[in-house]
């Protein structure tokens, strides 16, 4: 790539023009943006090295990431948890794994741009149009919980979320979750059989007074510290489910939160994703 550059510079600094640049380098096989964007790096840093920042972004797990954000202690804590997490899933002592978790979905359009792509030859396309996601302030936003586990998933639970109010406290989260979401659902597909609780450590998780609920009401507990710390990668809704939750109800953009939690309600339902799901979260993972 280097000799490219260098054969680019090389022209340009005989004052040839791209086009004449690319005429005069036909083994080269150089495209128009890669002449243009060469000369005008070389213009503004007189060099032909990439500018910082460039490239695409790492992911929240890329072992980069986790080596930079995460500490000494941290990691030392989470390799520690993780394997008493394995010892405990193979002695049999964490049965029916249940996962949970919340997450926020908007009534405008979703766009993930490292996967929504038009390949083009030129610089225009008749489809362009299709990933020009208009944004507006103050959206409508409503928080949605679920559980899943290899027995199957959990009816959806709806809070609604509103300017003034973006965090559910733990009260809520004991009366509008766990009292008529998860006990209920757990005694219908479990029955007498004993089930394991799993939840991040998000400050209503942890709070004293939802672990204690827990503690008291579940068959097994997860407590709060024994899940390893930023480990989003651990549970298949955060991984796997959300992600391709949001991708399908959020095709288009909603035009109320009704509207919304009807698509939501309906791709969950019809989906198909808890086996795949959890069968690569426990073979990679866990």
């Amino acid at each position: 790539m280097d000799l490219k550059r260098n054969s680019v510079i090389a022209l340009y600094l005989e004052g040839k023009s791209n086009i004449e640049i690319r005429r005069a380098l036909p083994n080269l096989k150089l495209n128009e943006k890669f002449v243009h964007r060469t000369n005008e790096r070389y213009s503004e840093t007189g060099s032909i090295k990439k500018r910082n920042g460039g490239g695409r972004r790492c992911t929240a797990t890329a072992p980069a990431v986790v080596e930079k954000e995460l500490t000494a202690l941290q990691r030392s804590k989470r390799l520690e948890r993780s394997k008493e997490l394995i010892r405990l899933l193979d002695s049999g002592e964490l049965p029916n794994l249940v996962f949970s978790d919340e997450k926020t979905f908007c009534v405008e359009q979703f766009l993930n741009k490292q996967n929504d792509r038009v390949w083009l030859k030129g610089r225009f396309s008749d489809h362009a149009d299709e990933l020009q996601v208009t944004r507006r302030q103050g959206a409508d936003q409503i928080m949605v919980w679920a559980v899943v586990s290899e027995k199957g998933r959990s009816p959806l639970v709806f809070l609604p979320m509103n300017r003034n109010q973006v965090k559910i406290n733990q009260q809520i989260y004991q009366d509008k979750v766990l009292i008529p979401g998860l006990i209920p659902w757990a005694r219908n597909t479990f029955g007498s059989e004993r089930w394991t609780f799993q939840q991040d450590s998000a400050p209503l998780h942890r709070a004293i007074g939802t672990q204690n609920w827990l503690k008291a009401n579940v068959s097994v507990l997860i407590d709060r510290d024994m899940w390893p710390s930023s480990s989003l990668d651990l549970n298949p809704l955060d991984f796997c489910i959300w992600g391709f939750l949001q991708t399908k109800a959020c095709a288009t953009k909603h035009t109320s939160v009704e509207a919304l939690k009807a698509s939501i309600t309906r791709e969950f339902v019809m989906t198909s994703f808890e086996q795949r799901a959890l069968r690569s979260g426990r073979d990679s993972n866990l």
